[in-house]
C-alpha cells in the first residue's frame, strides 16, 4: 500500500479527479519498453551502409587534401585541413553516440517508495513557479513536494503553505543551485529525490513512469527529455504548415541520450530527474565546484560504478529561452560548465570511466570545442577572396569531383544517424548562433571562479546588439569580400585566381552569410516578443452563451489563461464589447468561466475575422485545472499533427518507390467536437476529437470520456465542416491512428472507429450552435 508519512494531497489542489477507467474497457498497460526501439528493423542496416560510404568518401577526400595545399600559404593550408580532420574525427563520435539504443525492460514502480520532489527557485516570476509547483504537487504516486527557495520571498513561502508542499529557504546563497539542492537533502527523508527547475511542468504520471527503474539496484539516476511549451523560442525551427515543432536539442535528448544510455553514459541536465538518494550522499550531495552541477554528479556517480538510465518519453515542459540573450547565456554556462568537468574530472583521460564513457562524455563537450573549428570555416572565405590567397589550390572540377561526394555522403550519413531529429542546415544555423558563447565557453577550462547564470524564465524579448556582433561582423565581411571580388576587375586589381575556384569561395561565403543573417533576423524578431502568457495553438471548442439564452460552438484558434482567440465570418453575432458566459471544454471536462470580446480584426483567413477575448475564471481551483491542462501534458500535440521529427532521405525514397506515403497513424485530421451519450439525459458534454479523413475511409472518434463500444453518441463538430448534430455508433477501440498515442494516456484519450451515422435531431447536443 502507499502509505509514506506526510504526502501531498493533491484534492485540495487540483479541480478535477483522476480519470476512471470506463467498466468493461480497461486500458492496456503501457509499454514502456517500446520507446527504446527503433520503428524500423531495416534502418540500422541502412545507417551501416551510409557510414560505410561515409567513411569511404571521407578518407579519399581527405587522403587527396595534402596535395591541393596551395604552396604560397603553408600555415593557412594547413590550418584549413586540421579542420577538416576535426571535423571527421567528431563525426565519428557521432556514430558511437547514435548507434544504438539500449534494450531495457522496465518493471511496475513499486508502491512503498519514499519520494521527495525539489523546486529550487531564484527570483522567477510567482506565476510560472505557482505552475511548476502546482503541476508536482498533483503528480498521482505519492510523494513530498519541497520548494528551495533562494530568493527567500513571502509570497512563495505563502503559495508554498496554500498548495501543500514544504518550504525551505536560505539567507546566502552560496553554491548556487547545487548549493540550494544540498541545503534541502539537509531536511529532505526520501529515498528518491525528483528535481525540476522553476518553469518546468511534470506530467501527472512521471513519478509512475520514472521508479521502475530503480528495481535495478545498480541504477542511481534517470533523466527524461527535457521539453518545452513555448514553441515559438528562438531554439526551436517551427514550421507551421508542416507542424513540426523541432528544436535545436531535438538530437541530444532523442538521439545523443538514448544512444549513450546504451553506453552507461547518459548524463543528467539536472532537470526532469529522479536520483537515488543513497548515491548523491555518497558523493557529497550535488558538487558546488563547477556550473553543471547535474553533469558533474552523474560523472563522479559512474566513476564509483552506479549504472544511469535515460527514459526517451517527454514527461515534463518548460519555457525554453525565448529570446537570442537568454538563449546564448543558457548555452554560455553549459559550455564553461561543461569544460569545467573535463578539467575536474579528467575527461577524456581518466581511468575510472569506461573507455565509451570517456569518448561519450568527450563527444558531448566537443561539440563546444566546434565554434573554433567553426571560426576558421566562417572566417577562410573572407581571408581569400580579400587576400587571393586559397588554402586549396587545385583544378575546380577536380576539387568538385572529390568533394561533391564527401559533402553528399555527409548529408545522408547525419540525416540517417539522426533519425530524422538531425537536420543538417538547422545545426548549422544553430551552431553559427552559438558562435560567440562557444568561444567564450572554452575558457572554461582555464577559470574556476565562473558565476551560475540562470535561464530567463521570461516570454518577453530583447536584444543587446553586442551578442550579436560576430554574426554581423560575418555577414558584413562575407558580402562585403564577395562584392569587393566582383569589383576588383573596375578597380584594376585582377583576380589571381582561377575563376572557378572564385566562384566556389564566393558561393561558401554567401553560404556563411545566410546563416548569420538567418541568426540576426529571427534574433530581432525573438526580440520583439511582448506577451506575458504563451498562447497555445490547440483547436478546442468553446461554447458561448449570451444573455438571451443562445448558445454558440467555436472553434478556438490560440489560448492561454487570460486570452482566447477564434474566427468568426464578417455577418457573424460576436461583436467588440459583447460579453458572454463560457464553457471550455477539455479533456478533463467543461470548465467554466466569463468571456469578453476586446478585438475584432479584419486578418482572419478566407474573409473571416479574428476574434480577440480576454477571459476571467470562476475561482482559483478552475484556472489551476486549464494551467495544469494546457502546461502539463503533451496530449494535444499528435491530434494537432505536431511532430518534432521529419522523414530522413531513406524514408522519403522509400515511400517514393514503394508508394506508400506517410506511415500509418501519421496522416489523420481531427477536428474538434462536442459529445454526450445520445441515450443518457442530461449527460454533460465532453471534449472529443472526429477524423476528417483517413486512408482506409474509415472515421473516428476520439475520446477522453466514458464510452463503451457499441455505444451511440451525439457529435457536434466545430469549425468549417458541414455537420451539424450527428448520432454515431461507436465501434472497435484501436489503435495506430496518431505517432504518439501514449501521450494521450495521461488524460485517457481513446480512439474507436465510428461504425454508422444518422442525423441526431433534436438532442442535447444540438442545443449548441455553429457559430455563422
Amino acid at each position: 500500500m502507499r502509505k509514506p508519512p506526510n504526502q501531498n494531497s493533491r484534492a485540495d489542489v487540483i479541480a478535477f479527479p483522476p480519470p476512471d477507467h470506463a467498466a468493461g474497457d480497461e486500458r492496456e498497460p503501457e509499454q514502456i519498453a517500446d520507446l527504446y526501439t527503433d520503428a524500423d528493423p531495416t534502418r540500422h542496416k541502412v545507417r551501416i551502409i551510409c557510414l560505410a560510404i561515409y567513411v569511404i568518401c571521407a578518407v579519399v577526400y581527405l587522403a587527396w587534401r595534402p596535395a591541393a595545399f596551395n604552396p604560397d600559404a603553408p600555415i593557412f593550408s594547413a590550418t584549413f585541413y586540421g579542420a577538416e580532420v576535426y571535423g571527421f574525427l567528431m563525426s565519428l563520435l557521432i556514430v558511437l553516440t547514435a548507434w544504438k539504443r539500449k534494450d531495457r525492460r522496465v518493471s511496475t514502480a513499486p508502491g512503498d517508495l519514499r519520494v521527495d520532489v525539489f523546486i529550487p527557485t531564484l527570483n522567477e516570476p510567482m506565476d510560472v513557479v505557482r505552475r511548476t509547483v502546482l503541476a508536482a504537487v498533483r503528480m498521482d504516486y505519492p510523494h513530498k513536494t519541497w520548494v528551495l527557495d533562494d530568493g527567500n520571498r513571502s509570497e512563495v513561502k505563502a503559495m508554498a503553505r496554500e498548495l501543500g508542499c514544504e518550504y525551505l529557504a536560505r539567507t546566502t546563497n552560496e553554491g548556487a543551485k547545487a548549493g540550494n539542492l544540498n541545503h534541502g537533502l539537509k531536511y529532505a527523508t526520501g529515498d528518491f529525490v525528483a528535481m525540476f527547475d522553476a518553469d518546468h511542468v511534470a506530467q501527472r504520471n512521471f513519478l509512475d513512469r520514472m521508479l521502475g527503474y530503480f528495481s535495478d539496484p545498480k541504477i542511481a539516476l534517470v533523466q527524461t527529455p527535457q521539453d518545452y511549451f513555448n514553441l515559438d523560442s528562438f531554439q526551436h525551427g517551427r514550421d507551421k504548415h508542416r507542424r513540426l515543432i523541432w528544436q535545436e536539442q531535438s538530437f541530444f535528448h532523442y538521439v545523443g541520450q538514448p544512444g549513450r544510455d546504451h553506453w552507461n553514459a547518459a548524463t543528467c541536465c539536472g532537470c526532469s530527474a529522479i536520483v537515488r538518494r543513497s548515491a548523491i550522499d555518497e558523493i557529497g550531495g550535488f558538487p558546488t565546484d563547477t556550473v553543471t552541477e547535474d553533469m558533474h554528479a552523474v560523472v563522479k556517480l559512474q566513476k564509483l560504478g552506479h549504472d544511469t538510465a535515460y527514459h526517451p518519453e517527454p514527461l515534463a515542459f518548460g519555457i525554453a529561452p525565448t529570446d537570442f540573450p537568454g538563449y546564448s547565456r543558457q548555452r554560455l554556462r553549459w559550455g564553461e560548465g561543461n569544460m569545467q568537468v573535463c578539467r575536474e574530472e579528467g575527461i577524456p583521460f581518466t581511468r575510472k570511466l569506461t573507455m565509451p564513457q570517456r569518448l561519450c562524455y568527450f563527444a558531448l563537450t566537443s561539440s563546444y570545442l566546434d565554434c573554433w573549428q567553426k571560426a576558421i570555416y566562417y572566417l577562410a572565405p573572407i581571408v581569400v577572396l580579400f587576400a587571393q590567397v586559397p588554402p586549396i589550390w587545385s583544378n575546380p572540377w577536380v576539387f568538385l569531383g572529390f568533394f561533391a561526394p564527401y559533402l553528399l555522403a555527409t548529408y545522408l550519413f547525419y540525416e540517417e544517424f539522426g533519425r530524422g531529429f538531425g537536420n543538417m542546415f538547422a545545426t548549422e544555423v544553430y551552431a553559427m548562433a552559438r558562435l560567440g558563447a562557444g568561444l567564450l565557453s572554452t575558457l572554461g577550462l582555464v577559470r574556476k571562479n565562473i558565476r551560475f547564470r540562470i535561464s530567463s524564465k521570461k516570454l518577453q524579448g530583447h536584444l543587446p546588439l553586442r551578442l550579436v556582433l560576430p554574426q554581423a561582423v560575418i555577414l558584413t565581411a562575407s558580402i562585403g569580400a564577395v562584392v569587393f571580388t566582383l569589383l576588383r576587375p573596375l578597380i584594376g586589381q585582377p583576380l589571381y585566381m582561377p575563376l572557378g575556384i572564385t566562384v566556389i569561395i564566393a558561393v561558401l561565403a554567401l553560404y556563411h552569410a545566410a546563416l548569420a543573417g538567418w541568426v540576426l533576423v529571427n534574433a530581432w524578431r525573438a526580440s520583439k516578443q511582448t506577451q506575458a502568457m504563451y498562447t497555445h495553438a490547440i483547436a478546442l471548442p468553446l461554447e458561448l452563451s449570451d444573455e438571451q439564452g443562445d448558445s454558440h460552438l467555436v472553434e478556438l484558434d490560440t489560448l492561454s489563461i487570460d486570452e482566447f482567440t477564434f474566427f468568426a465570418d464578417r455577418g457573424s453575432f460576436v461583436d467588440v464589447g459583447n460579453h458572454y458566459s463560457g464553457r471550455l471544454f477539455l479533456p478533463e471536462g467543461a470548465m467554466l468561466c466569463d468571456v469578453q470580446v476586446t478585438e475584432r480584426s479584419a486578418d482572419g483567413r478566407n474573409g473571416a475575422r479574428r476574434i480577440r477575448c480576454t477571459v476571467s475564471w470562476p475561482d482559483q481551483a478552475t484556472r489551476d485545472a486549464v494551467d495544469m491542462s494546457l502546461h502539463a501534458g503533451r496530449w494535444y500535440r499528435p491530434v494537432m499533427g505536431y511532430h518534432e521529427a521529419v522523414r530522413t532521405p531513406f524514408e522519403v525514397a522509400r515511400d517514393l518507390f514503394a508508394r506508400q506515403g506517410v506511415r500509418p497513424g501519421k496522416n489523420l485530421v481531427w477536428m474538434p467536437a462536442v459529445q454526450q451519450p445520445a441515450v443518457t439525459a442530461g449527460g454533460s458534454p465532453q471534449l472529443c476529437f472526429v477524423s476528417k479523413d483517413s486512408d482506409d475511409q474509415q472515421r473516428y472518434l476520439l475520446t477522453f470520456g466514458d464510452v463503451r463500444r457499441g455505444g451511440k453518441v451525439d457529435v457536434t463538430p466545430v469549425g468549417r465542416q458541414p455537420e451539424f448534430a450527428r448520432r454515431f455508433l461507436v465501434g472497435e477501440r484501436c489503435s495506430g491512428k496518431l505517432a504518439d498515442e501514449t501521450a494521450l494516456s495521461v488524460v485517457d484519450g481513446r480512439i474507436y472507429t465510428l461504425v454508422t451515422a444518422e442525423a441526431a435531431g433534436v438532442s442535447g447536443a444540438s442545443a449548441v450552435k455553429r457559430a455563422s
